[in-house]
C-alpha cells in the first residue's frame, strides 16, 4: 500500500480483494442485524367469527397470544364478532372475551377485514383462528390470498376440499392412502 498527495491510497491486488471481502463480511454482518434487531414481524390473530365454535377461536387466540414471542413479534389481535364485524382489541380485552365478560367494543373501532394489510409499514402474517364456516372453509384464506397478505395454515384450495370429510376421504383414497371405514350421514 502506498499513500500519494492529497491522501490518495494506493492498494495492490491482493490488498484489495482483502479489503472488499471485509467489506461484504461487515455488511452481511451488519443486515443480519438490522433483521434480527430492527425487524420485528407483525403477526395478527383473527379471531372468533360467527360459528358456533366462537368461544373456542377466542380461547385458541389466547393460547397463540400466550406462546408468542413479544421480542421477536408484534402482535395485533382482529376480533370477528357474531355480526361479522372486524374490530381491533387489546390482548387485555380477549382476556375478557375468553372469560365470557360483555364488552362494549367501540364502534369507532370497527375496520374492514379487507385493510388489514393496507398501509402496514411492518412485514406481517395473519393467523386465522377462526372456526367452522369462514375460517376452515376457504374462503377467509381466498380473501387474504387475494389481497397477496401472508397467513399461516392450508391454502384456500386444501381448506375447501378438507371442509368436506367425505369428500376428502374420496380424495386420500384415490391417492392409495388407507382410510378407516366411516358411514356419511347427511342432513336432508
Amino acid at each position: 500500500m502506498k499513500t500519494l498527495q492529497y491522501g490518495i491510497i494506493i492498494l495492490e491486488h491482493n490488498e484489495i480483494i482483502k479489503l472488499s471481502t471485509n467489506l461484504v463480511i461487515i455488511k452481511i454482518t451488519l443486515n443480519f442485524m438490522k433483521g434480527v434487531i430492527l425487524m420485528k414481524k407483525k403477526v395478527i390473530v383473527l379471531c372468533g367469527g360467527n360459528s358456533s365454535e366462537h368461544e373456542v377461536s377466542l380461547k385458541s387466540a389466547k393460547n397463540i397470544s400466550d406462546s408468542l414471542n413479544q421480542d421477536k413479534y408484534n402482535l395485533s389481535i382482529m376480533y370477528i364478532s357474531k355480526s361479522e364485524e372486524v374490530i381491533p382489541i387489546t390482548y387485555d380485552e380477549l382476556k375478557l372475551l375468553v372469560e365470557g365478560k360483555k364488552l362494549d367494543l367501540s364502534i369507532s373501532k370497527k375496520e374492514n377485514l379487507y385493510l388489514i394489510g393496507e398501509n402496514n409499514e411492518e412485514e406481517c402474517v395473519v393467523f386465522p383462528i377462526i372456526h367452522g364456516a369462514f375460517g376452515e372453509d376457504g374462503k377467509l384464506q381466498s380473501i387474504l390470498e387475494t389481497l397477496n397478505i401472508p397467513y399461516v395454515g392450508s391454502s384456500s384450495s386444501t381448506s375447501a376440499i378438507c371442509i368436506d370429510k367425505e369428500f376428502t376421504k374420496i380424495i386420500v383414497q384415490s391417492l392409495g392412502i388407507k382410510v378407516a371405514k366411516s358411514l356419511t350421514i347427511k342432513k336432508h
